[in-house]
């Protein structure tokens, strides 16, 4: 009892018994996760996540929506097309009556008309002389055919004087020179054949000369007339409202034949046919960790991303102020897709389209399991500290 150093109640609850008691198998456990948590800590440092944010988005096409006006006022006459319909760019969607614009065409043709065959006839009349006087044919026009016979008259009898006095002359002359009248009276009779001739020949030249005026007139007219016709063709090519694009009619409805539209009213918008492109909307106290060609993830709302996945882009271009949406300031980003579907792991595709909405997820830095324990956000916002680590 003497060679006791402890009584048997304290060595029960000592080190030494209680490690006795632990079997071999329970010190390789414990000896394992010891090891892993050192494997773990080792690690650390080798072990990278992507650091990222989050914001709203919609699929927009590159190209803005077109609003489809009408330039005038007027009955809706025909409609070709409906809502929702794909149409190309230029192709008709509805007719615009003009009753003025027809009238108005129908006397500009009618005019241009009378002009030619006016222009016609005096094309003839003007190319005439002293032979071919009484030999023209083929005058179409009732003005000018009164006016032609007319002259007619006037020159048979200016003719019939001038060839009177050309026989008294020619008497006149042979008694003159047999002496039997005295030369003041055949000179007199000289004079009055000069001045028949002299009436005759002003009255072919100012008809020639009344017809060039009215040449050149008509053709001054018909020119105008044909300029008139130009811009009421114009006009009327407005009466039949284009689609500006190719792409989706939208908000087309409430027109029918028997409308009545307004100059400038909004009849429907085009969505174009053109390259996709995410728009996203970032508040204010994130947009300083946006920048360009930064990569993104969407997560499309569409589709269930555990199956379909996210679909990759980059940061295209960074609005330089804010906007009011849904009474919120955002700055809006534009974003470029790599590509514009999500496909199955048994390879069926699903189309991304206009309009679905998505979660945009933004690569802000890599940073190891480390240095994310220890580091605060300006070690790899603040491009000093970044540089200088």
């Amino acid at each position: 009892m003497q060679n006791q150093i402890y009584p048997p109640q304290i060595i029960e609850n000592s080190a030494e018994t209680y490690i006795a008691e632990i079997s071999t198998r329970s010190q390789i456990i414990y000896s394992s996760i010891l090891l892993s948590i050192l494997c773990i800590i080792v690690a650390l440092p080798f072990i990278t996540v992507d650091v990222s944010m989050q914001s709203p988005g919609i699929i927009r096409p590159t190209a803005e929506k077109n609003e489809v006006k009408s330039l005038l006022s007027g009955k809706v006459q025909e409609v070709f097309v409906k809502d929702n319909q794909n149409i190309a760019q230029g192709q008709p969607l509805l007719m615009v009556g003009s009753e003025t614009l027809d009238s108005k065409l129908k006397l500009n043709g009618e005019l241009q008309l009378e002009k030619q065959t006016y222009i016609q006839d005096l094309q003839k009349l003007v190319r005439i002389d002293t032979a071919s006087i009484f030999q023209v044919k083929g005058i179409s026009s009732a003005l000018y055919r009164q006016q032609y016979n007319q002259f007619l008259y006037r020159l048979s009898e200016s003719s019939q004087t001038k060839n009177r006095k050309a026989k008294e002359l020619l008497i006149d002359k042979k008694l003159y020179d047999e002496k039997v009248i005295a030369q003041r009276e055949y000179e007199n009779k000289v004079f009055e054949y000069e001045n028949a001739l002299a009436y005759y020949l002003s009255a072919i030249q100012g008809q020639l000369s009344g017809w060039q005026s009215d040449l050149t007139a008509n053709t001054r007219l018909l020119s105008e007339l044909q300029a008139e016709e130009k811009q009421l063709l114009k006009e009327k090519e407005l009466c039949t409202i284009k689609s500006p694009v190719a792409g989706t009619l939208q908000q087309f409805y409430g027109i029918s034949p028997g409308s009545t539209i307004h100059s400038n009213q909004v009849l429907g918008i085009v969505s174009p046919d053109s390259d996709i492109l995410v728009e996203c909307y970032i508040p204010p106290k994130d947009i300083g960790f946006i920048k360009q060609d930064m990569k993104v993830y969407f997560q499309v709302d569409a589709f269930n991303y555990n199956e379909w996945g996210l679909v990759s882009g980059k940061v295209m271009q960074v609005a330089s102020d804010i906007e009011m949406i849904n009474d919120q300031p955002v700055f809006k980003i534009k974003c470029k897709l790599d590509k514009d579907f999500l496909q199955l792991k048994n390879g069926y595709q699903g189309k991304l389209k206009k309009g679905m909405t998505v979660r945009a997820r933004y690569i802000l830095t890599e940073r190891s399991l480390y240095q994310l324990i220890f580091d605060q956000a300006n070690d790899w916002i603040n491009p000093l500290v970044a540089s200088q680590s």
